[in-house]
C-alpha cells in the first residue's frame, strides 16, 4: 500500500482536530476473513478520526481508500462503553516529517453512529 502523497485531504478538513487522550484507540475488522485490528487514535474531530498504523502492518492487505467499515472507538484508557461508528477510509498518508517514524496515518470519516 503506498500512501497518498498529496495534501489534498488536509485541505478538505472543515473542523479542527484535537489530540486523542492517552490510551484512546480504534478497533475494526475490515472483512469477514480477517482478524480484529486495534490502533492508537492520533486525533479526532466530531466527523473524523486519525489513526496511526505501522507501515508494515498486514492491515494494508485488507483496506483501501473509499472502503466503509464498522469501527469501535475507545476514547481513553477505559474499555467500557465504546462508541460504535460507521466510517469511510478517506486517506492513507505520511505523517509530518520526523513524527511517528515507520507509521502511516489512516484518516476515517464518521458516516454514522451505530
Amino acid at each position: 500500500m503506498s500512501p497518498d502523497k498529496s495534501s489534498e485531504h488536509a485541505e478538505l478538513r472543515a473542523e479542527v482536530r484535537e489530540a486523542a487522550a492517552r490510551g484512546a484507540s480504534v478497533e475494526f475488522k475490515p472483512d469477514k476473513e480477517s482478524m480484529i485490528y486495534q490502533f492508537s487514535l492520533r486525533d479526532w474531530s466530531p466527523s473524523g478520526l486519525g489513526i496511526l498504523v505501522k507501515r508494515d502492518s498486514d492491515i494494508f492487505k485488507f483496506i483501501r481508500v473509499g472502503q466503509k467499515i464498522d469501527v469501535k472507538l475507545h476514547k481513553g484508557d477505559a474499555t467500557l462503553d465504546p462508541n460504535l461508528l460507521l466510517a469511510e477510509i478517506r486517506h492513507i498518508s505520511e505523517p509530518s516529517a520526523g513524527l511517528h517514524p515507520n507509521h502511516l496515518i489512516v484518516g476515517l470519516k464518521i458516516l454514522d453512529r451505530i
